[in-house]
């Protein structure tokens, strides 16, 4: 199928109150030319770009960046048609449940050049980050303009390349970029955010929460953010602390969302930090875990600017955080997926049965849960007990409307969709009957992953998660 060959799905009107603005469907797009697209953001002009994978088989991938125009369509004088393609990877075996690389994160800088993260095996057998660089053209940037002479400047979160050889894992060191943030205090620097093993001499092979500031300038750590090395997070022992979306604020603090598995018995807790312009932890963020009991007892000591929630722990359930949002006036709100409760208990919070992932939400401020959201500062949102065929629900991102109102995508029901919560953390039945835009498709049946809001608050672009059959693009706000 050719660049041109987009399929355009009828546009999908939604019902608003006159209090807030309309939500729309004004754009649902899908390509065979890429099978991930997990990366997005917005340019000048409504162009929107997304990065992802061509190819669907793990040794096949290849990078793929899209530059489309409002309306959905490719924007021709960006790449080759609206998309430029490019092997990052090293020629290296392929390890067992691994693909060769994946980009999650895309910026387009001030000067209308572009910037794209991507993790890529490394021929220690372990995966690294590298920071690309195009023209507003799509024309890649090479040494010694930028990077290496295939235009790659290496993100070192925890191991550079130059120390693989010391990793003691089974294989060398895997580092993962989640998100790619310009700071919007004109610093000149970006965030990339995700997450590896932890440094050399921690002992930890299992993953650590990362943050690192660049300089748009040329790729190098900035300086003023933390003395130009990565900030880390390890919440306990080598337990696994994974991370997924993260957001910049307008002061250019990093909020960071995650989770980790402590075991037997306690299960996933949410995770999410705070981190200041000059790499300090936020001492005014978090400081808690939730329930402090399980803390206690797992001996994790509360840390300021680090939040640890799980408030569906007495009834068996989890609680996993993909990404985090400023509520305003010292209130976040974490969305992810979870489990209301655990297989064959009741909920003491009111809840179904889970019988697969719910979508799980929790509005927190400096003391705890922010008890005057949703439900006590929690909210869940499940198809058990309806006439769904698959009661599952999966968060993968979400953003926050101008109007407080967060728009949380995925999956509802096993049908893509985005669930619509107001700011007082109810589901917003203005925009549907029940609050959830289910957004079914004949062609790509895959939940949303990745979710970017416009720079003027009107437009919320969605993408599509992993699907052999191609990606999509969804494109919620008002009509022009």
């Amino acid at each position: 199928m050719g660049m041109r060959a987009l399929l355009l799905a009828g546009v999908v009107a939604m019902a608003s109150t006159a209090a807030q603005a309309e939500i729309h469907a004004v754009v649902d797009v899908t390509t065979d030319l890429a099978t991930d697209l997990r990366s997005l953001a917005f340019g000048a002009d409504g162009k929107i770009y997304a990065s992802g994978n061509e190819h669907f088989e793990r040794a096949e991938l290849t990078t793929i960046i899209f530059r489309f125009n409002s309306d959905g369509s490719f924007d021709n004088s960006f790449g080759d048609g609206g998309a430029v393609r490019l092997d990052v990877a090293d020629d290296a075996p392929l390890p067992k449940g691994r693909r060769r690389q994946q980009s999650f994160g895309i910026v387009e800088l001030e000067d209308g050049d572009v910037l794209a993260t991507v993790h890529a095996l490394d021929p220690q057998g372990g995966q690294s980050i590298y920071l690309l660089r195009f023209d507003h053209d799509g024309k890649q940037k090479v040494a010694p303009e930028w990077g290496d002479e295939r235009g790659r400047v290496e993100v070192v979160f925890g191991w550079p390349n130059a120390d693989n050889g010391k990793f003691t894992g089974e294989v060398g060191p895997v580092d993962s970029a989640w998100n790619l943030w310009i700071d919007p205090t004109d610093s000149g620097r970006v965030y990339v955010i995700g997450h590896g093993p932890g440094p050399e001499g921690s002992g930890r092979t299992k993953l650590d929460r990362y943050v690192v500031a660049l300089k748009t300038s040329d790729g190098s750590p900035d300086p003023a953010f933390n003395g130009g090395k990565p900030v880390s997070y390890n919440s306990m022992g080598d337990l696994a602390d994974n991370n997924r979306r993260g957001k910049v604020e307008a002061d250019g603090s990093v909020l960071s969302a995650g989770w980790t598995d402590f075991g037997e018995g306690y299960g996933n807790f949410a995770v999410i930090t705070r981190i200041l312009p000059d790499g300090r932890f936020d001492p005014g963020f978090g400081g808690f875990v939730h329930p402090a009991e399980a803390g206690e007892k797992l001996g994790l000591a509360p840390q300021p600017g680090v939040a640890v929630m799980n408030p569906f722990l007495a009834d068996g359930g989890g609680a996993e955080s993909y990404a985090a949002m400023a509520a305003g006036d010292g209130i976040w709100i974490s969305s992810g997926p979870g489990e209301a409760t655990g297989e064959g208990k009741g909920s003491s919070l009111g809840y179904k049965g889970s019988q697969a992932n719910d979508f799980v939400a929790m509005a927190f401020d400096k003391d705890g849960l922010h008890g005057a959201w949703g439900n006590d500062g929690v909210q869940a949102v499940q198809s058990e007990g309806t006439d769904a065929a698959e009661p599952r629900e999966d968060i993968a991102d979400a953003v926050m409307l101008p109007d407080g109102r967060s728009v949380n995508v995925g999956l509802y029901a096993g049908i893509p969709a985005a669930m619509i919560l107001t700011a007082d953390g109810q589901l917003d039945r203005s925009v549907s009957d029940d609050g959830i835009i289910e957004l079914p498709s004949d062609k790509i049946d895959s939940g949303f992953n990745a979710a970017f809001l416009s720079p003027d608050g009107k437009r919320v672009a969605i993408t599509s998660d992993v699907n052999k059959a191609g990606s999509r693009l969804v494109i919620l706000g008002e009509e022009d």
